[in-house]
């Protein structure tokens, strides 16, 4: 018999090999703002991973960026883990923020900026937030919460 924790560490392993294959189906389509459901985990009780390709942003040094929100859910306790992930043109990973919660991801691109359009009972202070990619792909980005200075702070990663 196989112990439990390692068929799930497999099944794990197998749907994150097939959610990045999914990311990279959607980042080649280029569906901009609709959102994507699949079921990971086959549990009705679970959330489902949530992927949605938010479009491109253009720097000022003239670099493209492609930008997908993703919510993955997954293993026998329905973790959740929420990522910004930042592609180059020729649907290359570059990088990601990986931020607390779905409710951390931003819901469009206007004007080359990431942005909040969504009121958050929990984080009032974060509609209409901005996050601004003009001079490249920041290092950080800052999301407020309760008070203008006071909210999350996300560093970008290039760990996939």
């Amino acid at each position: 018999m196989i112990p439990n924790s390692f068929s799930q560490k497999v099944n794990d392993e197998q749907s994150y090999v097939e959610l990045k294959l999914i990311r990279l189906r959607l980042i080649k389509e280029s569906i901009v703002g609709r959102k994507f459901f699949y079921d990971f985990t086959k549990d009705s009780s679970c959330n489902k991973t949530c992927i949605t390709y938010l479009g491109q942003i253009k720097t000022d040094k003239n670099k493209s960026y492609k930008i997908l929100t993703c919510f993955y859910v997954h293993g026998q306790s329905c973790r959740g883990t929420s990522c910004i992930l930042i592609y180059n043109l020729k649907n290359k990973y570059v990088g990601n923020y990986y931020v607390s919660m779905p409710e951390d991801l931003p819901d469009t691109i206007i004007n080359n900026r990431l942005v909040y359009t969504k009121f958050n009972v929990d984080c009032k202070f974060r509609k209409g937030t901005e996050i601004s990619f003009e001079n490249e792909l920041p290092k950080t980005i800052f999301i407020p919460c309760d008070k203008i200075d006071m909210g999350d702070l996300y560093s970008f990663s290039i760990d996939e």
